[in-house]
């Protein structure tokens, strides 16, 4: 028997400790298959408007997933070679030598490797037609995809993931040459020490992680905004290592304390060995709850751009169109069109005006960030109307009682810090005059018309307007409101070209919001299966310890199981032992998240609560099920005689 059919024998005889790692590994080569395929799929270029935007937000994607693939593979390797060192040592008794153990291994590696990269190549193709509609149905595009099999793809995954096979195996053939038999025969039986954290450093884990949030909530408040969210990093990811390295396992000590709880049932057990996995762990676990926290944040705020799509078109083009006003005639042939298209005319201003001036902005408090020039070219509109704009938008109505009062209305100001222009004075100066007003209230951050036409506007008094008045810095537009509005594709496309050839302003609702669409879909998708792909390598980096630990605990339980303590009580002590792991990076990373999620909300001024429940929701259910996958398979090798 050759080496390289007992390498095939040990994969066979392995595999089930070995599922996991073989599905994480077939499905992180499935979806960067299908993120190179979509990469290059030139049906997809053609049906996006952005194919551009595709082809860069994939070729990232694609990279990312590269790294972290790599990684995976690299430790997962390591984890299994250094989790048989008792079997190379029995190889050494038998008069193998390290080399042909070493070389054993490495056609383990090869041959598992290669065995993944064709069932996800495989498995990745079969599935391309269906991403592809996933992709172009989440970009707003419904358009018949025909299969295809890209070449390009196939090769470049086989040759990324060729690579990184080959360098684990290579790590893993030079790590049996560091490994000394009398260790081997050891590996199981290293004396373990109850640990015994310092009062110190449990709470000073606590106090990084609440300094953390603060940092991280006072971010652009109360503290400048880039050095708090890079404080807050570097405050999170130190206070959660110190947390499971020291306040963790306090707070388990002290649960032990507890005697009518720690002796009841199989609590003894249980509790004692959670206090040891828990410092063997405690780097890894830490780690996990950061990883579970980048990508329930990452993946809540993709999400949460499906809820921007729609707002942020309506934000910068509140009306369906807007264009220049010409003549009478002319709106009666754009009116015509829109009706020709069977859309409806909700609504309309026509021949609205608006004086282009010149302003100068004397701030009292210029604490924090702004977006505002010392001069600033401002758009000037009568308050009676703006108050039928806000009539038809719903927007505030406007009452006001000096001549040198105004309000703001701007979509791209944001204030921050104790920076705000309420009771800001603003200088015009129309024909070299210098007229005084004053905001009287803070600004809205809304756009009246489009961007395009207004973006920074001042709402004035009717009888300041007609003293400010310019026939020559004054233009007139008009505003629609359509019917089912994001579907006026064909409509757009029509008034673009009758604008064009009369030479007509005109901006629209249709493209922007298309385009958002498209973009954010490109994210969403992108984000869930690199999402996916991260879950699946955290929970299997878990599975891979726990599976570990339950070669090394079999002894000890079988001697629980002969002093008379059922099988059932066992289960349960396994169960609630592995419970504790799982649970604190997944609670410590949500709560990380939810503090990242709501200060994300409050920078965007939208409420992201249903997109973060949905994420961390289907995380968790995802990584539960890891849980039950753990126990179910550690329970299976403690029984195991």
């Amino acid at each position: 028997m050759t080496l390289f059919d007992i390498a095939i024998k040990n994969i066979k005889k392995n595999f089930y400790n070995y599922f996991v790692y073989f599905f994480s590994m077939i499905f992180s080569i499935v979806i960067y298959y299908t993120f190179v395929s979509l990469q290059y799929n030139q049906q997809v270029a053609t049906a996006s408007a952005a194919s551009a935007t595709v082809f860069y937000s994939f070729q990232s994607s694609a990279v990312i997933l590269a790294i972290f693939s790599a990684i995976f593979i690299w430790y997962s390797n390591s984890f299994f070679t250094k989790k048989r060192k008792k079997e190379v040592g029995l190889y050494s008794l038998f008069g193998l030598r390290k080399r042909q153990i070493a070389r054993m291994l490495f056609y383990e590696n090869i041959v598992m490797g290669i065995l993944a990269l064709i069932f996800g190549i495989l498995l990745g193709t079969l599935l391309s037609k269906l991403f592809s509609m996933i992709l172009l149905n989440m970009m707003g595009t419904f358009v018949y995809i025909k299969f295809e099999i890209v070449p390009k793809a196939i090769i470049q995954t086989t040759i990324v993931f060729l690579i990184f096979i080959f360098i684990a195996s290579i790590h893993s053939y030079s790590l049996i040459y560091r490994f000394k038999l009398i260790d081997l025969f050891k590996a199981d039986s290293k004396k373990q020490k109850e640990p015994n954290p310092s009062l110190f450093f449990t709470f000073l884990g606590i106090l990084i992680l609440a300094l953390c949030y603060y940092v991280a909530i006072n971010a652009g408040v109360k503290l400048e905004f880039m050095s708090a969210f890079f404080g807050s990093l570097f405050l999170a990811i130190l206070g959660t290592y110190i947390f499971f390295r020291s306040s963790l396992i306090w707070f388990l000590k002290r649960n032990k304390k507890n005697k009518n709880k720690f002796y009841k049932g199989t609590n003894i057990i249980s509790t004692s060995q959670v206090l040891y996995r828990v410092k063997t762990n405690a780097v890894t676990l830490a780690t996990l709850a950061l990883l579970s926290a980048v990508t329930i944040t990452a993946i809540g705020t993709v999400f949460s751009f499906v809820y921007m799509s729609d707002t942020a078109a309506k934000i910068a083009s509140p009306f369906s169109f807007t264009v220049d006003y010409k003549n009478e005639n002319v709106q009666n042939d754009l009116k015509n069109i829109i009706k020709d298209n069977n859309h409806k005319i909700l609504n309309s201003v026509e021949g609205l005006e608006i004086l282009k001036l010149e302003a100068k902005f004397n701030p009292k408090n210029s604490s924090g960030f702004f977006f505002f020039q010392n001069k600033s070219d401002v758009q000037l509109i009568k308050q009676s109307d703006y108050n039928k704009i806000a009539d038809i938008k719903h927007f505030p109505k406007i009452n006001l009682k000096n001549d040198k009062d105004t309000i703001l209305f701007d979509g791209y100001y944001i204030g921050f810090g104790d920076f705000s222009f309420k009771d800001t004075d603003v200088t015009l100066m129309p024909n070299d005059r210098n007229i005084n007003l004053k905001i009287i209230e803070d600004p809205y951050k809304k756009f009246i018309i489009s961007a395009s036409f207004a973006d920074r506007v001042l709402v004035v008094k009717d009888n300041m307007y007609e003293n400010l008045k310019d026939s020559s810095k004054i233009i007139k537009t008009s505003s629609y409101d359509i019917s089912d509005q994001t579907n006026s594709e064909k409509l757009t496309n029509e008034l673009v070209e009758f604008t064009k050839n009369n030479n007509i302003k005109f901006v629209d609702y249709y493209r922007p919001y298309k385009g958002t669409m498209e973009s954010n879909g490109v994210l969403i998708f992108s984000g869930t299966f690199l999402g996916l792909v991260f879950l699946l390598s955290t929970g299997s980096i878990i599975y891979f310890k726990q599976l570990n630990e339950a070669n090394e605990d079999k002894m000890r339980y079988k001697i629980i199981s002969n002093i008379g303590i059922s099988f059932k009580d066992i289960k349960k002590s396994i169960s609630s032992q592995i419970l504790t792991i799982f649970l604190s990076p997944l609670i410590i990373g949500l709560i990380h998240s939810t503090v990242a999620i709501s200060k994300l909300s409050q920078l965007l001024g939208l409420s992201l609560v249903k997109p973060y429940l949905i994420t961390s929701i289907s995380y968790s259910v995802i990584y539960i099920i890891f849980y039950f996958l753990t126990v179910a398979t550690y329970t299976r090798i403690i029984k195991q005689k």
